[in-house]
């Protein structure tokens, strides 16, 4: 993984907005959560429990109830 300057990141790297977006959608449909490992080359490595962890005010269907 690289930073948006092309050098190799020296942290753990987290998916996009829209990635995070559709991995809640995969998460809901599932019915469990997702369990995210997020690393990089320079050995950090973050663990959440679920995507929503990663994104709190995410979209959902419930909002169009």
């Amino acid at each position: 993984t690289h930073d948006h300057e092309g050098r190799p990141a020296d942290h753990a790297v987290a998916p996009c907005g829209v990635c995070r977006q559709s991995l809640v959608e995969f998460e809901e449909r599932m019915g469990a959560p997702l369990r995210i490992i997020l690393g990089g080359p320079g050995g950090e490595v973050l663990v959440f429990r679920s995507v929503k962890d990663l994104l709190p005010f995410h979209f959902s269907g419930e909002a169009l109830k």
